[in-house]
């Protein structure tokens, strides 16, 4: 006889948009069990023993304890996990760390999910809940008296529509708040600047657009791309042969969850879709989409697109129904960094082509954001210039997002990496440092950038650019910037680089010393 276990799911990461566990969630409650999620968002390195107590205490009643993160916050998911133990219950960590890392994150866990969890979670609980055997369930490494069985993963889930909505029901989902744990309501999820909880990081401040309330969904599996940084290119290794990798959900499905988001979140205006690619779907799709929304939804919405799937048709029926920005990876102005580093398949000349598409609607829209990766030790001078002229050369406004290079554990860069010597520690691959902390990254890799100085301009450029300047640098100063010898110059000293770095390293880390101080005083009132 099948009785009901309670399952608590926790993200150690920093926001509150997890689809993998939300998923989870619903589809564990679809089948009878009772669930609570739990984000404990911090930004410091580690949770306070307060935290830590209040998070045992939520979960103390459960029967299965899952852990999630990205390998960003797996430190804390280690803490937090060696803490729970004292519960002896049940602890399976799961999500992208876990899954390209099961060696590492074995030995601190009973259970280790690989790749996409919904049946395997079910499967377990089921098994649980009968008091049976747990060591062949697929997708799963289980650890039983000092073995490890080590289970093969089960095919894609092909239809999607087959899986429940995004769990948003907020009666059993905690989140940490001034200090302390409070259920989640509708004003935590991100919104303008002004709303108390934007420092979150739930979404990108768009200045030509004031929106109160942001919600992130996703409606594709897969990407067309197998980016070496990226964990696309080892999950498609996984699942060969395994189905289709890249699996859409039908577009009645989509509505039929926006409609439920909207009776949810009344303040809701503005949605972003966080799939790879949004424009991967065909015209046809894509017109039904427009027709749907429209009539039903009506709200503006933002969206990734990949060059390769991108066109005119897609772009005009998609701004006609609300769309207000999209988001394009460049990565690098270098083809050979791009072909041969990053396994990406993109020319400057069909991303220009591109670009200058979505600029003839820019009266439409608000400007395209670009995304680039600095802090690469394997580019050379000539390799971060042509980012630089790629950069000058895309049709303006535009806003510029600069990432720091992550060799994100488990991914083929990674590998790559240390086989060429650029690190040799998990330290030197800069995963525990957010990809928007340009400094931190810098300092780490300073012995092995080549482009220590050119990559610093990089960082400057990062915000809207436009005719008259570059994020932080007026036009007229990065042009003397990025001269011959001016570059030659800080390349030759570059030690007056790192002492500038330095300082601005310490004067951040008194300020976070300061704000944490604030934030105690504050939660001791």
């Amino acid at each position: 006889m099948l009785i009901f276990i309670k399952i608590s799911l926790i993200s150690t990461g920093d926001n509150i948009y997890t689809h993998g566990i939300r998923s989870i969630s619903s589809y564990l409650k679809n089948h009878g069990h009772y669930t609570r999620l739990i984000f404990p968002i911090t930004y410091d390195n580690k949770y306070s023993k307060r935290v830590l107590h209040d998070i045992k205490n939520i979960v103390k009643e459960s029967n299965l304890i899952g852990v999630t993160c990205t390998s960003y916050t797996s430190d804390k998911s280690i803490q937090l996990i060696n803490y729970l133990k004292q519960l002896k219950i049940p602890i399976i960590w799961g999500g992208i760390h876990a899954t390209f890392n099961p060696e590492e994150c074995i030995k601190y866990t009973d259970f280790v999910c690989i790749g996409e969890g919904e049946e395997a979670m079910l499967e377990l609980a089921d098994r649980l809940s009968k008091k049976q055997n747990t060591t062949k369930i697929r997708n799963l490494w289980v650890k039983e008296n000092s073995r490890v069985y080590k289970n093969d993963v089960r095919p894609l889930v092909q239809d999607l529509d087959k899986l429940p909505h995004a769990d948003y029901d907020f009666a059993n989902q905690w989140i940490l708040d001034s200090g302390k744990f409070v259920n989640i309501s509708e004003k935590h999820f991100g919104g303008c600047e002004s709303n108390q909880y934007a420092h979150y990081r739930f979404c990108k401040f768009l200045p030509e657009f004031k929106f109160s309330r942001l919600l992130l969904v996703h409606t594709v599996r897969g990407c067309l791309h197998q980016c070496t940084f990226c964990c696309n290119y080892n999950l498609r290794k996984l699942y060969h042969n395994k189905g289709t990798y890249i699996r859409k959900r039908s577009i009645k499905n989509v509505i039929e969850e926006l409609l439920e988001l909207k009776q949810k979140f009344p303040s809701i205006d503005l949605i972003w879709f966080t799939d790879d690619s949004f424009f991967i779907r065909s015209e046809k799709e894509l017109e039904e989409f427009s027709r749907e929304y429209k009539k039903k939804i009506d709200l503006p919405f933002m969206c990734y697109v990949d060059p390769l799937t991108f066109n005119e048709t897609k772009l005009k029926l998609l701004l006609d129904v609300g769309l207000i920005r999209i988001d394009i990876g460049i990565q690098t102005g270098s083809e050979k960094i791009n072909k041969y580093i990053y396994n990406r398949f993109l020319t400057n000349e069909c991303l220009i082509s591109v670009a200058k598409v979505i600029n003839k609607y820019k009266h439409k829209m608000a400007p395209p954001e670009y995304q680039i990766i600095i802090a690469n030790p394997y580019e050379i001078e000539q390799d971060v210039l042509a980012t630089i002229n790629l950069l000058q050369n895309l049709p303006k406004p535009y806003h510029l997002q600069p990432f720091g290079l992550v060799f994100f554990p488990g991914t083929q860069l990674f590998y790559k990496a240390i086989n060429d010597g650029i690190i040799k520690s998990q330290k030197d691959s800069c995963y525990s440092v957010h990809y928007t902390n340009y400094v931190e990254n810098f300092m780490i890799k300073s012995k092995k950038l080549n482009t220590l100085y050119l990559n610093l301009i990089l960082a400057l450029m990062g915000g809207r650019v436009t005719i008259s300047r570059y994020g932080w640098l007026h036009r007229y100063l990065f042009k003397l910037l990025i001269n011959k010898s001016v570059t030659h110059f800080f390349n030759k000293f570059e030690f007056i680089i790192k002492f500038l770095l330095n300082i601005y390293s310490l004067i951040s880390l008194q300020k976070r010393h300061y704000n944490t101080m604030i934030k105690k005083v504050e939660r001791s009132n």
